[in-house]
């Protein structure tokens, strides 16, 4: 049952997020900002935590080498399936619209595997 819990609050916790720019949502200036605030956090996190993390992991079982391969090329493969998605996805008069569409594909794509790896810690 915590682990249901916990994966429930950290699902919830999204909603926060998009109650403060829904509400705001006629600004645009505060979507501007939200989205380089958050697309600094993501590359600050991602330079500084998860890809020295996942180096070490892929270390444990591969040649240095190897790892700064396999780790080069899982970066360039997520690189080609966002630009895949952001050609797939139609073109509107709105660029807001397809914006939003990008962001509900990314977070869906991002929560599926941060759920499932939620519910296994809490489980345990």
């Amino acid at each position: 049952m915590l682990a249901f819990l916990m994966t429930l609050i950290a699902g919830l916790s999204t909603l926060i997020g998009y109650f403060a720019i829904y509400i705001k949502a006629s600004k645009n200036n505060l979507i501007k900002i939200s989205l380089s605030f958050a697309a600094g956090v993501m590359l600050c996190v991602s330079i500084s935590d998860l890809i020295p993390e996942s180096l070490s992991l892929l270390m444990v079982d591969n040649s240095k080498n190897k790892a700064f391969i396999l780790a080069f090329l899982i970066i360039i493969i997520g690189i080609v399936i966002t630009q895949t998605i952001d050609k797939i996805i139609p073109e509107n008069n709105n660029k807001l619209y397809k914006l939003g569409i990008f962001a509900m594909l990314a977070i869906i794509l991002h929560n599926v595997p941060e759920g499932l790896i939620q519910y296994v810690k809490y489980e345990k």
